[in-house]
């Protein structure tokens, strides 16, 4: 297969278009003709067909108070919880010593709702090399943030994801 030159132009044709090269030698050598498998190779040689990390993506339940669930529903770093941690408004996720490089690593948290009250409940997440600590808030009606468990009032769900740049 070949990779397709940068300043290539690209037109489409019917499938039912003879594409037999005619004319002289000069207009036979400016026309090439690529198929799909040409532009996939060029597209992932240049980076833009894979993405520059790998994720693993994590589903974390909690009902009530109770100590949370974590399920994966991605893995593409084979990261593992060795434990859960569980105090009001933060659930720490303890990941093997070493497993998760604090420069190349990434946490993504982002805003839900607990179905329990008229306000916005938010999450944040840290990431110290071992630890992915999410912390767990509601916005009362004064308009500022309170500790709150994940679960309150219910079981409750979030997902988060952990990117590896490596």
């Amino acid at each position: 297969m070949a990779i397709i030159p940068g300043g290539q132009q690209i037109r489409t044709t019917s499938a039912d278009v003879d594409l037999t090269p005619r004319g002289n030698a000069l207009v036979k050598a400016q026309n090439q003709v690529y198929t799909m498998d040409d532009i996939v190779e060029t597209v992932n040689s240049e980076g833009g067909g894979s993405l520059p990390y790998q994720s693993s993506i994590i589903k974390i339940t909690q009902s009530g108070s109770s100590t949370p669930t974590a399920s994966f529903l991605l893995n593409e770093i084979e990261m593992s919880i060795s434990n859960i941690y569980n105090a009001t408004g933060r659930i720490t996720l303890r990941t093997p010593v070493g497993q998760l490089d604090d420069e190349n690593t990434m946490v993504l948290v982002g805003d839900f709702h607990n179905g329990q009250s008229t306000d916005a409940t938010t999450a944040s997440a840290v990431h110290n090399g071992q630890d992915i600590v999410l912390r767990t808030y509601y916005v009362d009606q004064g308009g500022a943030h309170q500790l709150t468990d994940l679960g309150f009032g219910g079981t409750e769900s979030i997902i988060i994801e952990v990117r590896d740049f490596s």
